[in-house]
């Protein structure tokens, strides 16, 4: 018995385990040492200020930590930064990753006491990290500032509640640290005030709501005060105008953890998720009723895990509202970026623990187990098939990026830096001077003198402000380096721009063995940031580890 015992744990650690272990090493093979837009003022430009003294004392130290970035204030993300420059002796942006995105770690360890707690099987608990270890939100696991930032403070937020939920009074003190991080990480800290303010209510805690209320509510006050609406973010009365998209983000965004499928429209997207957002929503109501009915009507006081995952809830529900009033002028495709979707994971799977907790679940383990897992594993492997393309292809942008600010003071990506350049190269330079953050190589510069293997056919479309490049014969493999890349070249002047290539469906690639269509399409390049008028043009390529070009016979005008 005890071998059996103790082979179903091994096989049970095995499955848990592999998810996160791919996911770790997925992230470590595709991540890079690269700022990507808000990085520059929000990790950068702090970092040195520090290192160079440029502050007064510990209110001016502060001041550097506490500026406005965009909407928010993101004091843990630059203290963070500071503290790897120190550990690491340079900025390290795949450090920030790592550790924002570990967070999940301390989601998933909520989950293992939640179940240990509430003596659920443990079959159950295998879809779990199946859901949460996946690129789904690949725009956030891979840009710098961001899962510190807004991967984390959910997690805190939830680790906050947990312990708001316990009985003992250090639970609670700690509590409010956790939520004190969680308000320092990002504007969703704020909307934690009410939803703890809701689980200390309803476990009739009144002192300890008490002290919630003065502690939280003044430092909720001190985030906001002066804390300005950029101007590109349009008043709440413009969204108010739009009622009608915000009703439809209030209902969607419940139901996005079925939008899978990135490569269909926007409008059928939104359907699917609109529809799934109405039954997902009708189920949380459903199961809804005998809480509150407990509540309200028995008065009795739920015990601190069912109060724990209704908090949570509670606090996902509150922001998909805030989310819905300040994006409605945008439209309701608005929420389809991928950045968000970490938020629909955590809702669903808060869903998945109420469920649990009702008979059908405790009396069908097995069946219903072998299920959940059955779909845990489709929407896992299906988030890595449908967004590896996109994985692949933010990386090559990211290189790019570098390459071209580093030699042409262009950031390809970006249009905008044309209107910025002079800020974000004083952050830049000053950050490689004073050795805060320290260049990548390149390994595509060796295309450059590679030599030139045949010729391919190019698709140009030259448009007023921006040129594309198409080679529609270009193949490529999986490899993480592999694929073309536009070459410009101009007597001196060198440039490099990523091409992507679609990747085909699963049955497409079953019948052919690959991955990727054939046919590289290249960033939209902007003009401007071009200073010849008239350029070469080679398809760059690297293939199996080769590295040859390919000539177009074109002289591109601009």
């Amino acid at each position: 018995m005890a071998s059996k015992l103790s082979l179903k744990g091994i096989l049970l650690f095995i499955v848990t385990a592999f998810p996160i272990v791919f996911f770790y090493f997925t992230f470590f093979e595709m991540s890079v040492n690269i700022p990507f837009q808000d990085d520059f003022d929000a990790l950068l430009e702090p970092t040195v200020k520090i290192l160079k003294g440029n502050y007064d004392g510990i209110r001016g130290f502060w001041n550097i930590l506490y500026t406005q970035d965009d909407e928010r204030r993101i004091v843990v993300d630059r203290l963070v930064s500071y503290w790897v420059y120190l550990l690491n002796g340079s900025l390290d942006l795949r450090i920030m990753m790592v550790l924002g995105i570990s967070t999940y770690l301390i989601l998933l360890g909520l989950f293992i006491n939640w179940f240990r707690q509430e003596n659920i099987n443990w079959l159950y608990f295998l879809p779990i990290p199946f859901l949460l270890f996946t690129p789904i939100n690949y725009g956030a696991v891979y840009w710098a500032m961001i899962p510190m930032q807004h991967i984390a403070v959910f997690i805190w937020s939830f680790l906050a509640l947990w312990l708001l939920s316990r009985h003992s009074v250090g639970w609670f003190a700690l509590g409010i640290v956790a939520a004190i991080i969680a308000l320092y990480s990002d504007v969703t800290g704020t909307f934690l005030f009410l939803a703890g303010a809701l689980v200390l209510f309803v476990q009739k805690k009144f002192k300890r709501l008490g002290v919630w209320g003065l502690v939280m509510g003044l430092l909720v006050f001190y985030y906001y005060y002066q804390l300005k609406v950029p101007d590109f973010r349009p008043p709440i009365s413009e969204n108010l105008r739009h009622f009608d998209s915000l009703l439809q983000i209030l209902v969607t965004m419940p139901g996005m953890i079925v939008d899978i499928f990135p490569t269909l429209s926007d409008k059928i997207r939104l359907v699917i998720a609109g529809v799934a957002g109405l039954i997902i929503l009708a189920l949380v109501i459903w199961l809804f009723i005998p809480f509150i009915k407990k509540v309200l009507i028995k008065k009795q006081t739920p015990y601190a895990n069912e109060v724990w995952v209704w908090g949570c809830l509670a606090f996902l529900f509150i922001v998909f509202s805030v989310f819905a009033l300040g994006r409605a002028s945008e439209g309701a495709g608005s929420i389809l970026t991928n950045r968000y979707k970490h938020m629909f994971v955590y809702w669903i799977l808060f869903i998945y623990l109420l469920l649990l907790r009702t008979p059908i679940f405790r009396h069908n383990p097995k069946i219903l187990s072998t299920a959940g897992l059955g779909i845990a594993l489709l929407y896992f492997f299906n988030a890595y098939f449908q967004n590896w393309e996109a994985v692949d292809y933010y990386r090559k942008v990211l290189l790019t990026d570098a390459y071209e600010w580093k030699n042409n003071r262009a950031i390809p990506s970006s249009p905008i830096y044309v209107a910025v350049r002079k800020p974000v190269d004083t952050i830049y330079e000053e950050s490689i001077a004073t050795g805060v953050y320290e260049m990548p190589s390149f390994y595509f510069e060796r295309l450059a003198n590679a030599p030139i293997k045949g010729s391919t056919p190019v698709e140009v479309e030259n448009g007023q402000d921006f040129i594309t490049f198409r080679f529609p014969e270009v193949s490529r493999d999986l490899g993480k380096n592999e694929g073309a890349y536009v070459i410009l070249q101009a007597g001196s002047e060198l440039h490099f721009f990523p091409t992507k290539n679609n990747h085909r469906s699963v049955l497409g690639v079953l019948r052919t063995g690959r991955y990727y269509h054939d046919g590289a399409t290249s960033i939209s390049i902007l003009k401007k940031y071009l200073n010849a008028s008239q350029f070469k043009l080679y398809a760059g390529v690297i293939k199996d580890n080769e590295y040859f070009r390919l000539s177009t016979g074109e002289e591109i005008t601009l």
